[in-house]
């Protein structure tokens, strides 16, 4: 896999607590990307699956979410190209 075939998501939790996933890239995944955030904004959970589980977090938990490498297509609420300050 090459580094754009590839995501990392990590949860960061209100605790301090962090969990880390691997998940593959598709370029299908990027077609209905902005329409996924919008509606993963409305909601109250964030579900994943892995390895055979569903796992649901709920949001008010959850004080941010990375995804790395940024998806090409963003939402139009996005702030781009900034980088963080000494």
């Amino acid at each position: 896999m090459t580094k754009r075939d590839k995501g990392i998501l990590v949860i960061r939790f209100m605790d301090g607590a962090e969990e880390r996933f691997e998940y593959p890239r598709l370029p299908q995944d990027d077609v209905n990307l902005v329409a996924r955030i919008e509606e993963a904004l409305d909601a109250k959970h964030l579900l994943i699956e892995v390895e055979g589980k569903l796992i649901i977090y709920p949001f008010h938990s959850i004080k941010a979410i990375e995804i790395s490498p940024s998806p090409e297509k963003l939402p139009r609420i996005v702030m781009k190209k900034a980088r963080f300050a000494d």
